[in-house]
């Protein structure tokens, strides 16, 4: 059991489908990228430290345009800077107000709220991914701008000497990217790493 690329090129890309070896009936589940924004060999990185208790920063934020898909997963780079932070972050999925690409933002409530991931996994600069259990599967829409963050949910350990970044470049990506500052989102021209998965 498990998923099978229809491409016959290795690896991930944009928009390419995985269809699981199971059935629903007669309807064949699709997993896709509804969007992503991957790393560049050679290509210099913004790096967002994540700390409330020193920046006041405890979330990040990445615009994009949805599709016709319940999300599924979200991944994103970052890896511990500085000591031993410990705590739980989450992925979030929330409708955006603003310009996509421009100084689009979160704006409510989260439509959706992946399981918990242990903030002191964060040893190596890689994606880590956040999973959404089946209660927390919105289903996005076609043409409807998104952002999906990456935010602390709790801190045991989270300051100025413990801390982790999350990396992003300078432009690149059709959204942009924000970032939550003592208690409001701001946007920013950078753009983070990330990518967004649904069940089509």
């Amino acid at each position: 059991m498990g998923y099978r690329p229809i491409s016959s090129r290795g690896g991930i890309r944009k928009g390419l489908t995985w269809k699981p070896d199971f059935c629903v009936g007669k309807k064949v589940l699709a997993i896709i990228v509804v969007d992503c924004f991957d790393a560049v060999p050679n290509t210099s990185y913004s790096i967002w430290a994540v700390h409330p208790a020193i920046s006041g920063r405890s979330a990040i934020a990445q615009s994009f345009i949805g599709k016709n898909a319940k999300i599924t997963k979200a991944k994103f780079q970052a890896k511990i800077y500085k000591g031993t932070p410990k705590g739980e972050a989450v992925a979030a999925l929330y409708l955006a107000e603003g310009t996509h690409g421009t100084n689009a933002k979160p704006t409510g409530d989260p439509l959706a709220v992946s399981d918990p991931v242990q903030i002191e996994s964060f040893t190596t600069r890689k994606f880590y991914e956040f999973d959404f259990p089946s209660d927390q599967q919105f289903k996005m829409q076609s043409g409807v701008t998104y952002c999906i963050a990456l935010q602390v949910k709790s801190a045991t350990i989270l300051d100025g000497d413990n801390y982790f970044d999350v990396y992003a470049r300078s432009g690149g990506h059709a959204g942009n990217g924000s970032h939550y500052y003592s208690g409001a989102w701001y946007a920013t021209t950078d753009d983070f790493l990330f990518y967004v998965y649904g069940i089509s």
